[in-house]
């Protein structure tokens, strides 16, 4: 006699479930707050979003600037990344809890780059705002020169965009800020609406005056 053995496969379905707080028992960071403090210890200040957002919020010891800060009806996320921003330290959540601490090596690296990046685009800004000498006149100059002038007269480093270093510029320019006066010569030679600024690194960069690209 022939038996016919039927074997069942027995699956067994594990469920992993992470060790994350149920929906009611986290902390919503999203709940608009307010803040106005000034030379308060970031434990102080913490303490406070702490009560608002009912939950446990732990400084490291070694976190000590002063924080000076007003914020009104903002989410708490944001006024937590600003208080870090502002004393260089950063936050972890883990759902319910805030842990903050001092900046690692790599973000005290990353923030001070931010930094300077910062500080060199506000300086650019600044140069671009400045204004001309009263006399500064261009009559059939070539654009290269004209941009080589006005580069010096601001602390820049400028340059044509492509070919159009060879057109002439008859232009008064005196009394304007400079980026005034750039928009005015790449308009008068009906340009590309671009010049070319070198970088602190040495690299060059486009500078948009005029966005042809959205003119018919």
């Amino acid at each position: 006699m022939n038996w016919v053995y039927r074997v069942a496969s027995l699956f067994v379905l594990v469920l992993v479930i992470p060790n994350t707080p149920p929906a009611s028992a986290q902390t919503n960071l999203g709940k608009r707050v307010t803040i106005d403090v000034t030379g308060t210890t970031p434990e102080a200040a913490f303490e406070l979003l702490a009560r608002e957002l009912d939950c446990t919020i732990t400084v490291d010891r070694a976190v000590k600037k002063p924080v000076t800060l007003r914020l009104v009806d903002r989410p708490a996320s944001d006024i937590i990344g600003t208080i870090c921003r502002s004393i260089n330290c950063e936050w972890r959540f883990d759902g319910k809890n805030l842990f903050i601490k001092p900046l690692s090596a790599g973000m005290r690296q990353n923030a001070a780059s931010l930094k300077e990046r910062g500080r060199r685009m506000e300086e650019r800004s600044k140069r671009l705002q400045s204004r001309l000498p009263a006399d500064m006149r261009f009559d059939g100059t070539p654009l290269k020169d004209v941009l080589n002038t006005i580069g010096k007269a601001a602390g820049l480093k400028l340059r044509p965009w492509k070919d159009e270093g060879s057109r002439a510029v008859t232009l008064d320019v005196g009394g304007r800020t400079v980026n005034e006066a750039l928009e005015a010569a790449v308009r008068h030679i009906e340009g590309e609406g671009v010049v070319m600024t070198q970088l602190d690194g040495g690299s060059w960069s486009q500078y948009r005056l005029v966005d042809k690209r959205q003119e018919p």
